[in-house]
């Protein structure tokens, strides 16, 4: 989505959310870091990012093009995280996780996985698309 603020000459709010980020980092981090050690500034961090990358951007460039906003969330954020969910379910059920893989395994299952990925996202694409039709008219 950055890339699209800086396609479209939208660098000032660009610049402004950063800064935003940036401002919110450091003061959650600070105060985090006290309470938590490292895991309070990785929290620190995560928090203005989300709020930043997931939601402040995405809100603003559905509101500059006319995109329903919980269009866009359905078909870039839940849908795959979906798919990424029935991939794990999937390579749970199929893999002993107390084996020992060699490298031939380990790519054979990675290769399982994309198949398990991408067939899961066709199926969720498919599952939502009335859902999708109706929002978009």
């Amino acid at each position: 989505l950055m890339a699209v603020h800086y396609g479209t000459g939208r660098v000032r709010s660009l610049a402004l959310l950063m800064i935003l980020e940036a401002v919110g980092n450091l003061g959650l981090s600070i105060v985090l870091v006290r309470h938590w050690g490292i895991e309070g500034v990785a929290v620190g961090t995560l928090i203005p990012a989300v709020l930043v990358h997931g939601v402040l951007l995405p809100m603003g460039m559905c509101r500059h093009y006319g995109i329903s906003y919980l269009r866009f969330l359905l078909t870039t954020t839940v849908g795959p995280l979906l798919a990424g969910v029935v991939t794990w379910l999937a390579l749970r059920v199929l893999i002993d996780v107390e084996a020992t893989y060699g490298y031939p395994a380990l790519f054979a299952l990675a290769a399982l996985s994309v198949v398990i990925y991408a067939a899961a996202a066709v199926l969720v694409r498919f599952a939502w698309r009335p859902v999708l039709v109706e929002d978009a008219s």
